[in-house]
């Protein structure tokens, strides 16, 4: 039996996790929604982890939504700031669309 350090006990597969999850439709849908109560960016890191869970490359995503590939590499950039038709674009090719819901009101 090989012995472990301390970090390989402690560490998790965390992305790998990730990705098997997202390859579910609900368990990305529920992922993309949660992370839309966030900062902007934070949305489409959520985003691109779907597109890369689900083995699409920016090739791919090109090629299915008519956009070109630097735009894409540039949507997802730290610096991206993608209109509203690239970011349906992507949610299309993906099975998903935005919704609107009524907030709670309060009491």
């Amino acid at each position: 039996m090989m012995k472990r350090t301390k970090n390989e006990l402690t560490s998790f597969p965390w992305e790998e996790t990730l990705h098997e999850e997202l390859q579910d439709d609900e368990e990305a849908r529920l992922y993309l929604q949660a992370c839309m109560d966030d900062d902007p960016r934070v949305f489409l890191i959520a985003l691109k982890d779907v597109v890369t869970a689900r083995g699409l490359t920016m090739a791919d995503m090109a090629r299915r939504t008519g956009l070109n590939r630097e735009n894409l590499y540039r949507v997802f950039s730290s610096k991206g700031n993608p209109n509203w038709k690239t970011i349906t674009a992507i949610l299309d090719v993906l099975g998903f669309s935005f919704s609107i819901d009524a907030k709670a009101k309060a009491s």
